[in-house]
């Protein structure tokens, strides 16, 4: 059998197969559902240097290293491939039972049940006991209000159907694309700061946006009300929005 030398001369997976590879497995791992994935190539590269979409199933380190020992057959990790464990993605926010802060744009909250209301309804908060662990629940929407992802009690759900792609890197940036060039969802996470750098919550005629990236953010609340349309921002209040003690902000 003919084998393909690859240490050093490896072709990279070009970008368009990996996402029709993780947009088939539901955005995590075949076997398991980790939302940490790697790539594995069901016949071995170095046996065909092969990169197709057919040969490329997701699988998460631990699965991952399964396969590639020997644990796993072939026709197993096809099964993987045919039928993943996924319909939607699950991913848990492990937090410490320290103090937690959830930085909304470049608004900060510590130890807050209530990051944002909307009229009646709080659409981001927490709960936590003393001693015990933050519990962050939230629901984002799309540009037309439409919910495609939520958090609750620290459980995050992201509809696959509604989304483009999904990637977590290094375990603990979430970025989802309803289409190529539209980002919904950016967030930083780790066991002390979850940080919306951007993001969409609509509830009737209101709307927050929150813009940008790692290196800045941009927060604007905007009511829509008789065809009047006002802002909020960071460092200014309308009458749109208002920022409360223990009540987070208010858009009503």
């Amino acid at each position: 059998m003919k084998r393909y030398p690859c240490r050093g001369v490896r072709r990279p997976i070009p970008e368009k197969t990996k996402r029709e590879v993780r947009q088939r497995s539901g955005f995590g791992c075949s076997a398991c559902g980790c939302p940490v994935i790697q790539y594995h190539h069901i016949v071995p590269y170095s046996e065909t240097a092969d990169h197709g979409v057919e040969n490329l199933v997701t699988l998460c380190p631990t699965c991952h290293a399964k396969a590639d020992g020997g644990s796993w057959s072939r026709d197993h990790v096809r099964s993987l491939q045919a039928k993943p464990r996924l319909e939607r993605l699950v991913h848990g926010i492990d937090v410490s039972p320290g103090t937690y802060t959830v930085k909304l744009g470049n608004i900060s909250f510590t130890e807050s049940e209530r990051m944002l209301t909307m009229g009646d309804v709080v659409v981001l908060g927490a709960t936590k006991e003393p001693g015990s662990i933050a519990r962050i629940t939230g629901t984002f929407h799309d540009p037309d209000g439409e919910p495609f992802a939520v958090v609750e009690d620290n459980e995050w759900r992201v509809a696959v159907d509604k989304v483009w792609d999904v990637e977590f890197v290094a375990t603990r940036h979430l970025t989802v694309w309803l289409a190529q060039r539209l980002v919904v969802l950016r967030m930083e996470i780790t066991d002390e700061l979850l940080h919306l750098q951007q993001c969409f919550f609509r509830r009737g005629d209101s709307f927050v946006k929150v813009t940008g990236d790692a290196g800045g953010t941009n927060f604007e609340a905007v009511s829509l009300s008789g065809g009047k349309t006002t802002t909020w921002r960071s460092d200014s209040a309308e009458e749109s929005a208002s920022f409360a003690p223990g009540k987070g902000i208010i858009v009503v």
